[in-house]
């Protein structure tokens, strides 16, 4: 399948009730998009302070994965990703998703944390990309107590928003104060230190997340 992710900056509501009033109205309107399969929102819940990165100058609020049968025209997402008042989208691209481990959980609930990642400015996308996938991934093997690992590439669209993110990475953490343990190790220190040759600014949030599927016939 096509994904596509959509960065929405912070936003204020008068209580929880209209801001989950307005999440389950956006999911109706995204999920009845064409060739549309599944929809993920995560909302951001906490900022994550991360010692051996400077977080980036934009903040975000929500982010929207939506998978596709085929390969989408970002024109024809126009009035779902155009930012407004009310929407403050940022950025909204197609994305490579490249799984570098999925480990069994079993009945533990999962912390899920989506970091963003700015590349370096002296080095390009595909630069940033086969680093990031191919030499820090690797690296990653280091948390034993995150089930599942997942880089999303962004890919620039034409006539789309410019990007602010190359990269978002997924962590699906299984025990929070294990996985915080293993960045003391060896290994963890050689993984933190490595961000800073690809990457100049890493944002990092837990978040909720709602899933909606669309089944159809």
């Amino acid at each position: 399948m096509h994904k596509v992710m959509v960065l929405i900056g912070e936003m204020t509501w008068p209580s929880a009730a209209n801001r989950a009033q307005w999440q389950e109205h956006r999911a109706k309107a995204v999920l009845a998009l064409r060739g549309l399969r599944r929809m993920v929102q995560n909302d951001v819940q906490e900022a994550v302070r991360r010692d051996h990165a400077v977080a980036s100058a934009q903040p975000v609020g929500m982010v929207e994965e939506l998978w596709f049968d085929t390969e989408p025209m970002m024109d024809e997402l126009d009035e779902f990703i155009r930012p407004t008042a009310a929407l403050p989208v940022f950025q909204a691209s197609l994305v490579r998703e490249h799984v570098v481990f999925h480990r069994p959980s079993g009945d533990k609930q999962c912390i899920k944390r989506l970091s963003f990642l700015q590349r370096h400015a002296g080095i390009s996308p595909t630069e940033f990309s086969n680093y990031w996938q191919q030499v820090h991934a690797p690296l990653a093997h280091c948390h034993r107590h995150v089930a599942r690992y997942t880089q999303n590439h962004a890919t620039p669209s034409p006539g789309a928003l410019p990007l602010v993110f190359d990269g978002i990475a997924e962590f699906q953490i299984t025990d929070l104060a294990a996985m915080q343990a293993d960045y003391a190790t060896d290994r963890g220190i050689t993984m933190r230190g490595d961000v800073a040759n690809f990457a100049s600014t890493v944002s990092t949030y837990f978040v909720a997340t709602q899933e909606f599927s669309c089944a159809r016939g």
